[in-house]
């Protein structure tokens, strides 16, 4: 689940998200390349990447650190509220536990 052979297997056990992600010098970039994330390519040279991630990877904070996105739906699921996040035109899922959603006032 967590180190799937190749994309096929990674999107076939599961939701999955994918970002793409450049490099220009030392920092690696994400969608029009305002964003910078830290981020530890595979090894290789390639300019460019697709990150492949699970929704339990992207975690929901109030603007600060990390990516900025705008939430476009958040579905309440009993336990759980399901997030629709885009983030330079990408669209990402996660979920979060809806009493954790609330003490933090999303």
């Amino acid at each position: 689940f967590e180190r799937p052979a190749d994309p096929f297997v990674f999107n076939f056990m599961g939701i999955a998200n994918y970002i793409h992600v450049r490099r220009e010098g030392d920092d690696y970039l994400v969608g029009s390349g305002e964003q910078r994330i830290p981020w530890e390519p595979p090894k290789g040279d390639a300019p460019r990447w697709v990150a492949g991630f699970r929704p339990s990877d992207v975690q929901i904070a109030p603007m600060g650190s990390g990516l900025r996105g705008t939430v476009k739906r958040a579905s309440f699921l009993g336990s759980m509220i399901d997030y629709l996040i885009e983030v330079d035109g990408t669209q990402l899922r996660t979920s979060i536990e809806t009493h954790e959603a609330i003490a933090k006032g999303l």
